[in-house]
């Protein structure tokens, strides 16, 4: 079972799967790195009294990611599930929130393996979680300057 779990989230059908397609776009059978309906919500959150949430919220996530990420990596290392399955959790729901859902599903996976006692094959996932994160990191960037370009 772990075997699949691994097989899915890390065979890649080309070369080019971990590059990131221009902010909403994506590839044949590839999704985007965010769910473009979220940042719309995010941004129309903004207000005069808070003009830069969407770019704070995004700063945040993406400082906190690499945090998350290296926690987990650690935790594998270590065989410390607990602490692989907090981070997960963590890092599932700050995911979710900017609408990296890909990157939101590969920690629900790592969680779920986790808390299951192991942390078997998480390496593997967590190396996919680093590419997917790139390609989210690269997205939010563009949308964070795109934001800043309509507001100049």
């Amino acid at each position: 079972m772990v075997s699949a779990i691994i097989g899915r989230w890390t065979n890649t059908p080309n070369a080019s799967a971990n590059l990131a397609p221009p902010p909403g776009t994506s590839t044949v059978g590839e999704r985007a790195p965010i769910d473009a309906s979220i940042i719309s919500n995010l941004r129309a959150l903004q207000s005069q009294a808070e003009p830069n949430l969407l770019a704070d919220l995004i700063d945040s996530f993406l400082d906190d990611s690499v945090k998350r990420i290296a926690l987990m990596k650690g935790a594998a290392a270590a065989g410390n599930a607990g602490a692989l399955t907090r981070a997960a959790h963590a890092l599932k729901g700050a995911s979710g929130i900017v609408g990296a859902n890909r990157m939101a599903a590969l920690c629900d996976t790592i969680e779920e393996l986790a808390l299951a006692g192991s942390v078997e094959g998480t390496t593997a996932l967590i190396t996919a979680l680093e590419g997917e994160f790139e390609r989210v990191r690269r997205a939010l960037q563009a949308e964070k300057s795109s934001a800043a370009e309509k507001s100049s």
